[in-house]
C-alpha cells in the first residue's frame, strides 16, 4: 500500500494549494478542510492497483465533483479555473 504522507506532509501540500489558488486567509479557512477531507481517498484510488487507469480518473473526478458546489461558492472565477487545471493534473497523474 501507498505510504500515508505525514501530517506535516500533507499541511505543506495544502499550503502549496493555497498558495497555488492565492486564498483569502477566510478562503483558506473554508477550502483546506474540504481539500484534507478528500486527499486520502484520492491517495486511496491512485494507489489501487486492481482499478484501471480510467476507472482511477473516474472516481477521482467522482470525488471532485462531490466537492465541487462547495469550492465554486467559495472561490472567485479566476481561482476556480486554476482548480479546475490542478485537477486536472491531478486524474492526468493518475491515468500515466
Amino acid at each position: 500500500p501507498a505510504q500515508e504522507p505525514s501530517a506535516q506532509q500533507q499541511n505543506a501540500k495544502l499550503e502549496e494549494i493555497a498558495k497555488y489558488l492565492s486564498l483569502t486567509p477566510q478562503q483558506k479557512d473554508k477550502i483546506l478542510p474540504i481539500l484534507a477531507g478528500g486527499a486520502p481517498k484520492v491517495r486511496a484510488i491512485k494507489a489501487d492497483t486492481s482499478l484501471s487507469k480510467m476507472q482511477r480518473a473516474q472516481r477521482i473526478k467522482a470525488i471532485q465533483q462531490q466537492n465541487d458546489p462547495q469550492m465554486k461558492a467559495i472561490l472567485s472565477p479566476a481561482q476556480y479555473q486554476k482548480l479546475q487545471a490542478m485537477r486536472h493534473k491531478s486524474i492526468s497523474d493518475a491515468i500515466h
